[in-house]
């Protein structure tokens, strides 16, 4: 096959190509999934009387399913990854999704379904695999129909961290919670310390800050090999990231036990600002002698804006993806999630600066232009996400628009395209232009042709660099008849393609 052929059978193999980080051990729990269902997932690993034990918390938002509350019936399947990421096993179980506590009982503001699943350990693992399939409802395309394919999401990521062995320490891994039970300090010894975590409800997002200011957390902690004497001492530290700036500090002397001991813990964070934190507990002897026995450390986000919580964390990088050129684009996407909050309200204020708690300006006009280019633009992805839609947000509505769903006769584009060119004083040795030198006087694709007088009415006014020539032109065209517009043509400075 030619490469010409290939490069037109590209936009259809992509589309059908599942996308996957292309190395599962390279990022950390918590993680959100890709695909149909964008679930969230976090584990954590504790020490059992045979070894290794893993829990596994995921929670499914409702909105992704067919069916509502108790009747929803969900497929879960976690492999175990070794070092060469290859698979060691699969853990598969059929669950019916629980009831979501609303937000008037202190449940998620957003409604989710949450489940805990404990698959086996395998010696060797360092990564997890988790899959979720929804039985009740069938993917939209026919193939995928006459397979009976289901809605399904999937997400990989590393458990154990690099260096470390397997099996914990003195030290649990940190266990995030959304806040404890009035049952979690009656009758600990019913249960043994899975009956202690099986009280706590688990945040597998570990978001805090508006619907929850207190940052709870468990661990355990296990005796050391051999008798010890006196005592030991624990500390912990809440650091905002990445300036490791303490914020909040504590220490314990401890006796030592023969027996596994747990701690549960709260933090308010009501006085903290958006951003990243993380949680380190450390092990030292009483003296301070040597190294630390063990240490725990796990990352989480404080987030105030209610919108973050409601949206997923590709719904966020997507309008960034939008609104922000490349670079800028390219930094934001490095951010923690909190972090993104941050310069989100960042961005809006320090262009639109609107008093506290009032909706910013400039964020409500981004708003109304996402929902047009939503309703009007949409085809395999959604609006925003087109070619068109990211113009338009960006821009506002053109002062011209022609648009030519049949072309014919000299309205065809092998003749069409290089007029438009040809009126800008364009020399037509860009990318645009190869292209429109490939297409024959049979081409009848629809096209559209948007031109702004001037600048338009851009979003932000890094969009237009200075001594930009007045005068816009976009051309986009239905490539494979399937309503999705591609830009192939336009005079805009780079910010703008």
């Amino acid at each position: 096959m030619g490469s010409k052929a290939l490069l037109f059978l590209w936009p259809l193999i992509a589309g059908f190509w599942p996308v996957f980080a292309s190395d599962p051990l390279q990022d950390v729990f918590p993680l959100e999934a890709r695909g149909n269902i964008m679930f969230q997932a976090d584990a954590a690993r504790f020490r059992g009387p045979d070894g290794p034990i893993v829990e596994v918390a995921i929670s499914v938002p409702r909105d992704s399913l067919l069916a509502e509350n108790d009747s929803a019936r969900l497929s879960v399947e976690i492999e175990p990854l070794d070092r060469r990421k290859r698979s060691l096993g699969r853990f598969r179980t059929e669950v019916r999704l629980p009831p979501a506590a609303s937000r008037e009982d202190g449940g998620f503001p957003v409604s989710r379904g949450w489940l805990r699943l404990f698959p086996r350990w395998v010696e060797g693992t360092v990564g997890l695999r988790v899959r979720v399939e929804d039985l009740d409802r069938s993917k939209r395309g026919l193939v995928d129909q006459l397979r009976d394919k289901r809605l399904d999401g999937e997400l990989a990521g590393r458990i154990v961290p690099e260096g470390e062995p397997a099996v914990p320490g003195r030290l649990s891994d940190l266990l995030f919670a959304w806040g404890p039970s009035a049952t979690v300090d009656a009758d600990v010894a019913r249960g043994g310390l899975s009956g202690v975590r099986t009280r706590l409800e688990p945040n597998p997002y570990r978001y805090y800050g508006l619907f929850q200011p207190f940052l709870t957390v468990y661990w355990e902690r296990y005796p050391g090999e051999g008798k010890e004497a006196g005592a030991l001492v624990e500390t912990r530290r809440v650091l905002h990231l990445p300036d490791l700036l303490e914020v909040a500090a504590e220490r314990e002397t401890l006796a030592v036990s023969a027996e596994a001991t747990w701690m549960l813990r709260r933090y308010d964070l009501s006085g903290l600002r958006g951003g990243a934190y993380s949680m380190e507990v450390t092990l030292h002897r009483l003296d301070g002698a040597g190294e630390p026995l063990a240490q725990a450390t796990g990352a989480f986000q404080v987030v105030w804006d209610e919108r973050s919580w409601m949206r997923s964390q590709a719904e966020f990088l997507d309008i960034a993806r939008v609104i922000l050129p490349s670079p800028e684009f390219e930094r934001f996407e490095k951010l923690d999630r909190g972090a993104q909050e941050t310069f989100f309200l960042d961005l809006w204020n320090s262009r639109a600066p609107s008093e506290s708690g009032a909706i910013n300006s400039l964020e409500r006009v981004f708003e109304e232009r996402r929902a047009h280019a939503d309703l009007f633009f949409r085809g395999q992805r959604t609006g925003m996400l087109s070619d068109r839609g990211r113009v338009f947000i960006r821009l506002g509505p053109a002062d011209e628009v022609r648009a030519e769903l049949n072309p014919h006769d000299g309205n065809l584009l092998w003749g069409a395209i290089p007029e438009e060119m040809a009126a800008d004083d364009e020399t037509g040795d860009g990318a645009s232009s190869r292209l429109t030198k490939r297409r024959s006087r049979f081409d009848n694709r629809a096209y559209e042709v948007w031109e702004y007088a001037t600048r338009g009415d851009p979003l932000l006014p890094e969009y237009i660099t200075p001594g930009q020539k007045l005068g816009l032109k976009f051309i986009f065209v239905d490539e494979l008849g399937t309503g999705d517009y591609t830009l192939v043509y336009t005079n805009a400075p780079g910010t703008l393609q």
